[in-house]
C-alpha cells in the first residue's frame, strides 16, 4: 500500500507542474453557452441568518442549468465569505472531470469587493491534478482535478465564478439519466435548477423523492424547460445514525429508461463482450481450473469451489477508466493479470460456472439504497456493485466474488442484506428479491 501511495504522489505532482504553465487541452476560458439563462447574483442580501447559524459563508446563489441534448451542464456560484475560516475553506475551488469524455469551461472568475468586482479569470492559474480520490479502495478512474488557488482573499469578499462541464459518458448510450437537488444541508439565498430537453424524443420521467416540489414546465424556443426555483431556503440539519437506504434530503430523479427490462439489456450489451462466447474456448488457466473443478462431487461443491477459485487468487483491484467504469475487462485479460474489479470478478465466476453447466449471471445490487431502488425509476444510477446469482437446485444462491476466504457450505456464505438487485441477463424482466446468506464474517 505504501508504495502504490507513493507512486500515486509522484504521479499527481508531476500532472500538476506539468499544468503549471497553461491550461490543459480539456480545460478552456470561453465565454458561457448561449442557452444558459443568466442569474445575476444578489450581492445587497443580508448575512443576519446565515452568521446566526453560524456558518463561515453565506451561500448566495446556486444555479445548476442542464442542456440533456448538447451533454452539457452549467453551474454559476456565489458565496460570501463571513470569517477566517470562510476565507480558509473558500479561497480554493476545485472542479472534477473525466478527460476521456469530458471538457472543463470557466465562464466567469470574480471577487466582489467593496461594491467593485475583480475579474480574475484571465490571469488566473489553473492547476490540473490526478487525484485519484478512490486509491485507499484500490480504484483507479483517471479523474483530474481543476484546482483554482484565488489570491488576495479577505473577510467580506464575494466569489463568483460560472463553469460548464462538456461531454457524458458514451457508455450510456446516449440516455437521459441523473438527478436534481431540491433541498440541501447549507442556506441557499437563491437556488436554481434548470434542465432543458430538446424536441424530436420523448422527455424522461420525473420521479421525487423525499419531496413535495414539482417542476415548472414551459417552452424555452425549440425546448422544454423544466425549473426548480426558490428563494431562501434553510439548510437541512440530518439525524444521525439514519439508515443509507433512507432519504434524508429532497431529490428528484430522471430517467429515461422505461423499465427495469431496459436498464438488464443496456447492461448484458456491457456485459456480453467481456464474457467467453459460448461454445468459445476458455483462457487456458480457466479451463484449467474448470476440468479440476469437475473432480469435485456434482453441485455445491463446484459452485464453492469455483466461487473460492476467485474470490482467493484474484485480487480486487480497479482501473475503471473510460468504458471500463461500468463495463468489465475480458475474461482473458482478467486471467492475465490476476485482478478486477466488482465486475471483472462477477463476470469471471459467472463465466466459470457456466463452463461447469449451471444457470450463472452476473448481478448489479446497490450496497446502500439496496431495497430502496425498488422505489426508483429504472437507471443505471441505482447500482454500485457487481455480484453473482447461480441457479441450482431449484433455489437462487447469491454470491459476491469479491470478498475474500470465505468458508461453509453454499448455504452458509455470507452475503449482505441488499434487498433488490439486477440480473445481468436480456431475458430479465424487473429487479429481483436478493437472498442475504449466512453469518457475517467476525471482524476480530
Amino acid at each position: 500500500m505504501a508504495s502504490l501511495r507513493l507512486c500515486a504522489f509522484i504521479l499527481a505532482a508531476l500532472t500538476s507542474l506539468g499544468a503549471w504553465a497553461a491550461d490543459e487541452p480539456s480545460v478552456a476560458r470561453v465565454a458561457a453557452p448561449g442557452w444558459v439563462v443568466r442569474q445575476e447574483v444578489d450581492l445587497a442580501a443580508s448575512d443576519d441568518e446565515a452568521k446566526q447559524q453560524g456558518e463561515t459563508s453565506h451561500l448566495l446563489l446556486r444555479d445548476a442549468q442542464r442542456h440533456l441534448g448538447e451533454a452539457t451542464e452549467y453551474r454559476h456560484i456565489a458565496f460570501r465569505l463571513l470569517t477566517q475560516a470562510g476565507v480558509q475553506n473558500g479561497s480554493t475551488l476545485s472542479f472534477e472531470f473525466d478527460p476521456a469524455y469530458e471538457k472543463l469551461e470557466f465562464h466567469q472568475l470574480v471577487v466582489h469587493r467593496d461594491g467593485r468586482p475583480m475579474d480574475r479569470l484571465p490571469q488566473q492559474e489553473i492547476k490540473v491534478f490526478q487525484r485519484e480520490t478512490n486509491l485507499e479502495n484500490q480504484l483507479y478512474d483517471g479523474r483530474l482535478t481543476a484546482s483554482i488557488i484565488l489570491d488576495d482573499v479577505r473577510v467580506g469578499d464575494t466569489i463568483e465564478y460560472a463553469y460548464s462541464r462538456r461531454g457524458e459518458n458514451p457508455i450510456y448510450a446516449g440516455h437521459w439519466l441523473g438527478s436534481v437537488a431540491v433541498e440541501r444541508t447549507k442556506q441557499v439565498h437563491q437556488a436554481r435548477e434548470r434542465l432543458l430537453c430538446p424536441a424530436g424524443r420523448p422527455p424522461p420521467q420525473f420521479k421525487g423523492h423525499a419531496t413535495e416540489v414539482q417542476a415548472r414546465v414551459g417552452p424555452a424556443g425549440d425546448l422544454t424547460e423544466y425549473r426548480w426555483d426558490a428563494d431562501d431556503q434553510p439548510g437541512r440539519i440530518l439525524e444521525g445514525d439514519v439508515p443509507s437506504w433512507v432519504d434524508t434530503l429532497g431529490w428528484v430523479q430522471f430517467s429515461d429508461f422505461q423499465s427495469w427490462s431496459e436498464v438488464a439489456q443496456w447492461a448484458s450489451t456491457l456485459f456480453a463482450p467481456a464474457a467467453s462466447a459460448p461454445g468459445a474456448p476458455l483462457p487456458e488457466e480457466l479451463e484449467t481450473e474448470a476440468v479440476a473443478l469437475e473432480e469435485l462431487p456434482a453441485g455445491a461443491p463446484r459452485i464453492v469451489g469455483a466461487l473460492r477459485y476467485v474470490q482467493d487468487n484474484f485480487r480486487y483491484l480497479g482501473i475503471e477508466i473510460g468504458a471500463n467504469s461500468h463495463q468489465p475487462y475480458p475474461v482473458a485479460k482478467v486471467c492475465a493479470r490476476r485482478f478486477g474489479d466488482c465486475k471483472d470478478k462477477a463476470n469471471l465466476l459467472s463465466t466459470l460456472l457456466r463452463r461447469l453447466g449451471f444457470d450463472a449471471d452476473p448481478a448489479l445490487v446497490a450496497t446502500d439504497w439496496r431495497h430502496a431502488i425498488a422505489g426508483w425509476l429504472p437507471t443505471p444510477w441505482a447500482f454500485n456493485h457487481a455480484i453473482v446469482r447461480v441457479n441450482w437446485n431449484g433455489r437462487a444462491y447469491w454470491l459476491d466474488p469479491t470478498r475474500e476466504h470465505q468458508g461453509g457450505t453454499l448455504e452458509h456464505i455470507y452475503l449482505p442484506t441488499y434487498g433488490k438487485g439486477l440480473v445481468v441477463n436480456a431475458a430479465t424482466r424487473d429487479l429481483a428479491d436478493v437472498e442475504a446468506g449466512g453469518q457475517e464474517e467476525s471482524t476480530v
